[in-house]
């Protein structure tokens, strides 16, 4: 087995139905193989959507789970700014330069005018939880629909074609300067979308063939890889 760590350098609509992989639930990766389980969030809870998957099976697995989130909005000159998840209850929210409270509700956070400045919002989201199961080596696509809208996640259920005779690689996240982890950080391999870093600041790649690969790890308060000058984006497997 394979473990890489990464360093960091510093740096819809509103009420829109939203859908994301649950990759901590999926064993903290993002390419399964057919009879595994894989898990999607649909925020916010309580729709009761209709569920379409092709080449699977689904199930909810729970409701009415609720997280708390705190995000830093900037505004360049511009009076609205999108939150990442759709607002259930406002805990704290900070004032601008001048003074001023922004409007908070669905994912918009507003003012009346146009400012530079930013703001930071705490807030408690919620969401029900989907279980699906993929039958064979192809991808699956969930489909949620509800008075809010329609919205898709695709599943990469194409594990079963990955070369047993290759090496199986642990990405982990570490700040450059201080080493402590990072979780939750994006991770693009090769330009796709591999997954998130869990609580330990890790994520399993899967078995990677020998060769070179080009990696970009995204967090919010850190420069992307490629923008950093550490040697961080890219990586190789002998």
């Amino acid at each position: 087995m394979g473990s890489l760590i990464v360093g960091f350098g510093t740096e819809s609509r509103e009420g829109e139905l939203l859908l994301t992989e649950d990759y901590e639930r999926g064993g903290n990766k993002s390419l399964y193989s057919a009879g595994e389980k894989s898990y999607v969030r649909i925020y916010p809870a309580g729709l009761n959507a209709e569920i379409t998957v092709s080449g699977g099976s689904w199930k909810y697995s729970a409701y009415g789970l609720s997280e708390l989130h705190m995000e830093h909005i900037p505004f360049a000159d511009q009076s609205s700014g999108r939150l990442k998840y759709p607002v259930v209850r406002v805990l704290n929210v900070s004032r601008a330069a001048d003074g001023s409270s922004p409007f908070v509700g669905g994912r918009s956070v507003r003012f009346r005018e146009n400012r530079l400045d930013s703001v930071s919002v705490e807030y408690e989201t919620s969401y029900d939880l989907i279980e699906i199961t993929g039958f064979s080596a192809r991808y699956v696509i969930l489909k949620a629909s509800s008075a809010k809208g329609a919205a898709y996640c695709v599943l990469d259920y194409t594990g079963d074609e990955t070369d047993l005779s290759s090496r199986l690689v642990i990405l982990t996240a570490r700040d450059a300067a201080s080493r402590e982890i990072i979780p939750h950080a994006q991770v693009f391999m090769n330009g796709t979308f591999r997954g998130v870093t869990d609580g330990g600041g890790m994520l399993n790649l899967g078995r990677l063939k020998k060769g070179q690969y080009s990696l970009l790890v995204r967090k919010d308060g850190y420069l992307d890889t490629d923008k950093d000058n550490l040697k961080n984006d890219s990586f190789r497997i002998e």
